[in-house]
């Protein structure tokens, strides 16, 4: 078997939870795969690749993203990393499949290449592999005549550098803080977080990545929080697994994700997360998290609090961690080769 990774992600993005799929795909894929089975990344030129040894660099063209992938050899698979196809009737194309942003949230002018882009990749795919049950509804609801036989799930799960610490209770609550990490677009739900800790006075709040705060975000910060808050930018993992361990929790209020690593990575941590009961979240935080059936600045506050009670912090914790188990790399690779092998008979 032949399996060609379209690595165009790596020229989208520098960090992000989908160059960190794939990197963790590639890398456990090349591990697990029969000897006789060839691997090999489609790459941009201009990166320097240090996943994967066998690099089919590919010249350069004028909005490479949204291009046809040239020169797979027949007979072999060829997985793109976003959304892009080989037009040979010989090559079996399969596309991970991550969300639905753009058309619930995004739906506009500047939005259209990117939904023309997927819409033409679903409809050419050979397999489809969704990343949480939650998208593949979603891709259905979307298109109710596609073939269901070519959809499966795979989950994602978080880095092995989360761990915790063993960080003792006492010392998250003499100076108490929760962590908000990624994007603070609408739909992440932000400003309930900034309300919600208007209400709860006693504890601040570190905002992780998302890029540089907004003029409006700080006048609002400022207005209700005062000096309670940080916003640190973008941290390494290592980094990031330190305030996990020492953070009362994570808040994830968001209205939709296609997954939510960073649920993983504050379980693996053990750090307790406090977030919406709705979309991809539930089906990743399992009855390892504070769900929120209504997600609302008094709900959270009132979820905070509870987390300042040992037993109840504790008992998230035992549960995340034991709910983080249930997802790994290794077995999103198997998974996925399991894909390749069975469509591949057909």
């Amino acid at each position: 078997m032949k399996i060609n990774f379209d690595g165009i992600i790596y020229s989208l993005q520098q960090y992000g939870g989908i160059s960190n799929y794939f990197t963790n795909l590639i890398n456990e894929s090349s591990q697990i795969l029969p000897k006789k089975t060839q691997l090999s990344l489609y790459g941009n030129p201009r990166l320097d690749y240090k996943i994967i040894s066998k690099v089919k660099n590919y010249k350069y063209r004028i909005l490479e993203r949204y291009r046809d992938v040239l020169n797979i050899s027949d007979g072999s698979i060829l997985h793109s990393s976003y959304y892009r196809i080989s037009k040979s009737k010989k090559v079996k194309n399969v596309i991970t499949l991550y969300d639905f942003t753009y058309e619930k949230f995004n739906y506009n002018v500047r939005s259209a290449p990117h939904i023309y882009q997927k819409n033409k990749a679903i409809r050419n795919s050979d397999a489809i592999i969704c990343i949480s049950n939650n998208t593949k509804n979603d891709l259905l609801n979307y298109y109710p005549s596609l073939n269901e036989n070519k959809v499966f799930v795979t989950h994602l799960s978080a880095s092995d550098d989360f761990t915790s610490l063993k960080t003792p209770y006492h010392k998250r609550i003499i100076d108490p803080f929760v962590i908000f990490v990624g994007p603070r677009v609408g739909y992440k739900n932000f400003k309930i977080v900034v309300k919600a800790l208007e209400i709860k006075k006693d504890i601040s709040l570190c905002i992780v990545g998302g890029g540089n705060l907004t003029s409006e975000e700080i006048l609002e910060l400022n207005q209700k929080l005062g000096k309670r808050y940080r916003h640190l930018g973008y941290v390494s993992s290592a980094e990031l697994n330190q305030l996990y361990n020492k953070a009362l929790c994570l808040l994830y209020p968001s209205l939709y994700e296609g997954f939510g690593i960073p649920i993983l990575e504050a379980q693996k941590a053990g750090c307790p997360v406090i977030c919406n009961n709705i979309s991809s979240i539930p089906e990743v935080a399992g009855n390892g998290a504070i769900l929120l059936k209504e997600c609302n600045p008094e709900t959270i506050a009132s979820s905070i609090k509870s987390l300042l009670e040992e037993k109840v912090f504790s008992r998230y914790q035992t549960k995340g961690f034991s709910n983080s188990l249930r997802f790994s790399w290794d077995k999103t690779a198997k998974q996925t080769l399991s894909i390749y092998n069975a469509f591949m008979k057909k």
